[in-house]
């Protein structure tokens, strides 16, 4: 199993939380976050929101939901980081606390959209790698195709609409950037 920290990036996008807690359900991967990173997330699910119909108290209170819900399902995966010397300064040094918890939690994975914070060649005496949601998740599916489409029939279940069926689910996948991981599921 991989541990994993993810960025507030993915836990703030529905389809891409949804689908690597999913993972984790299955036993894929072990989550990891800090009280900082689900802070940050509880700011940034209303932006992801922001063309709903829901006013600012509804959103901030959705948020704050989805994140006990989060803590809920994965009590273990809260961690503080450690201050932990890097070896290289990362470009935004907003980001190294993301770093310094995948060091002191012993994580091999840093799961964001924010690539360009978590260069190579910061981390590469690390250990640690940087990979989108859609390179992980596509890794990983290639890796357990069995599992991979339970995790997309849950994901059909969660959402609870008739109309969205396997073929809405593999296209809204695609939609939010999760393209490889819709062809290795379509496969």
């Amino acid at each position: 199993m991989i541990r994993t920290v993810i960025d507030a990036c993915i836990l703030a996008g529905t389809i891409r939380r949804h689908m690597v807690l999913l993972f984790a359900h299955e036993g894929l991967l072990k989550p990891v976050w800090s009280p900082r990173i689900l802070q940050e997330t509880q700011r940034a699910i209303p932006k992801t929101l922001k063309a709903s119909d829901m006013d600012k108290s509804i959103l901030t209170s959705h948020a704050k939901t989805v994140c006990d819900l989060i803590v809920e399902s994965f009590p273990e995966a809260q961690r503080e980081p450690q201050p932990i010397t890097l070896p290289a300064p990362l470009p935004d040094p907003d980001d190294e606390h993301v770093l310094q918890l995948a060091l002191s939690a012993g994580a091999s994975v840093i799961v964001t959209e924010n690539l360009r914070d978590f260069p190579k060649k910061a981390l590469s005496s690390t250990g640690v790698r940087a990979l989108n949601t859609d390179h992980f998740l596509s890794e990983l599916a290639e890796q357990t195709p069995d599992a991979a489409q339970r995790v997309m029939a849950n994901l059909i279940q969660i959402i609870d609409n008739p109309v969205f069926d396997e073929a809405a689910c593999l296209a809204r996948l695609k939609q939010v950037g999760l393209k490889r991981l819709a062809k290795t599921l379509s496969a």
